[in-house]
């Protein structure tokens, strides 16, 4: 499904030059759930946004079904470390905004997501009327809606309490067990990552 081929990313400066992921190669299997672990400041965000097209390497290639991967898209979806919601739209409309302009029904779409997520009576809340976990329960269900090919998620739960952290932990299994996205999620915990 993805593959990573010896990819290597450096940035500079006018006065240093320095390496945020050095020849780094893998492969993550369709419907499979891939944990990256690593220390803060080791470069899984970088290789993050390689993965999804938002920057380039340096060297090397990243293939989606055998498709390299040169700029954002659809079938690659990113959950960051902060909601990123839009806060002038409800939850509904902020699960629904990748999905405007579909020609599919996406009312109905909309509700199964916001049930999913167990969101259905906060459908009209603004994202300031609602908790830290509840956003990331947004954020995911906005990028599922869209049905990508593979899931990028980065250390999505870091900011969250410990247990609304193993409440979201919990939601995500269930979700990939349901629909068997092929997720790849970066973390800097130990048990996060077991789990």
């Amino acid at each position: 499904m993805l593959k990573v081929e010896n990819l290597f990313k450096t940035f500079s400066t006018e006065k240093t030059r320095f390496t945020a992921v050095d020849h780094i190669s893998f492969s993550v299997p369709e419907k499979k759930f891939f944990t990256l672990l690593g220390p803060s400041g080791c470069g899984k965000t970088t290789l993050l946004n390689i993965l999804a097209g938002f920057i380039p390497p340096t060297a090397g290639q990243v293939l989606l079904r055998g498709r390299p991967v040169t700029k954002p898209a659809p079938d690659r979806c990113v959950v960051f470390q902060e909601d990123a919601l839009f806060p002038w739209l409800t939850v509904e409309e902020n699960i629904g905004f990748g999905v405007r302009g579909q020609k599919r029904k996406i009312s109905g779409e909309i509700d199964r997501y916001l049930s999913l997520v167990g969101l259905t009576e906060f459908h009209d809340y603004l994202p300031r009327q609602i908790s830290g976990g509840m956003k990331q329960r947004v954020a995911l269900a906005r990028v599922l809606i869209l049905k990508p090919a593979v899931l990028l998620m980065d250390e999505p739960f870091a900011a969250l309490d410990a247990q609304t952290r193993e409440e979201m932990q919990h939601l995500l299994l269930s979700l990939w067990q349901r629909f068997s996205h092929t997720i790849l999620f970066v973390t800097h915990d130990v048990q996060e990552a077991v789990r």
